[in-house]
């Protein structure tokens, strides 16, 4: 039923000369990029913008599929995260898609957080005011320079993750993988895949696997623990009183972007945390 929606309004004339260029974004953060690169020639409409929204059990609606209908470039996650968008999109054959797990590599089956990267919105940006130059040539300067200006706003999360890379690695605990990939970029290993894994997945994990768990928070083989805040049960609750209880410090991060906080803020406010962290242990 959704697909026929948007094949049918795919039909009509996309562009005109005097059009905005219709980006849609599966997700807001990437939303925010496209509409800080393409300005005030493009519309940008993301579709999951409410945090409270899981992304995993996200259903698009009828109007989603008039959304996407109506998009000349589409801002995609990709790596079986926002599968949805495909089913959408499959028949639109004059959009350009930008698959962030494609320009990554990454592939399936491997950890879908991508804007925990580092380097993801750089890539995006670029990548932004590329295709946005071949669907609007006309304003094809103006996308690249408000690339680098965005670029250039987001320097300060790229010295703080220079700043806070540890030079001995160092094992943390995580309730769920969410921020695997910028764990890996300072240089922290995850001590305690498999828990996290049964938690994204949402199956449980088994006893032996919450008892080294709990072994390494009693005996401090951790250098801290990263809490999802919006994935809660009854082992994570016990996780987290045990960490208090043994003064093992909690980084505490989300999946989704908090409201009011743009990219930039809400990555900094979790990386405080590290530093605060790594302040206190000197």
């Amino acid at each position: 039923m959704l697909i026929s929606v948007a094949i049918m309004a795919g039909c009509t004339n996309r562009t005109t000369s005097n059009k905005k260029v219709e980006v849609v974004s599966t997700l807001n953060f990437y939303g925010e990029v496209a509409s800080k690169v393409g300005g005030k020639y493009v519309s940008v409409h993301s579709v999951i913008k409410n945090p409270d929204v899981d992304p995993h059990d996200f259903e698009p609606t009828a109007q989603t599929a008039k959304l996407v209908s109506k998009a000349n470039v589409i801002v995609e996650n990709g790596v079986g995260y926002d599968s949805w968008i495909n089913r959408l999109s499959s028949q639109e054959k004059h959009v350009m898609k930008i698959n962030m797990g494609n320009e990554e590599h990454k592939k399936e089956g491997d950890n879908p957080h991508l804007w925990y990267r580092p380097e993801t919105m750089q890539k995006l940006a670029q990548k932004l005011a590329d295709d946005l130059s071949k669907k609007d040539p006309k304003h094809s300067k103006y996308y690249q320079r408000n690339a680098q200006k965005y670029l250039d706003e987001i320097k300060p999360l790229d010295t703080k993750y220079k700043k806070l890379k540890v030079k001995k690695q160092e094992l943390v605990d995580v309730t769920e993988p969410v921020f695997d990939y910028t764990l890996e970029s300072l240089g922290y290993k995850v001590n305690n895949v498999k828990f996290a894994l049964a938690i994204e997945n949402e199956t449980d994990p088994t006893p032996a696997v919450i008892s080294k768990m709990q072994n390494d928070i009693r005996k401090h083989k951790i250098a801290f623990l990263v809490n999802n805040t919006q994935t809660s049960s009854s082992v994570i609750k016990g996780l987290t009183n045990l960490a208090k209880e043994h003064k093992v410090p909690i980084v505490n991060v989300t999946e989704t972007m908090p409201y009011g906080k743009n990219y930039q803020e809400w990555m900094m406010d979790q990386l405080d945390q590290v530093e605060k962290i790594q302040e206190a242990g000197k």
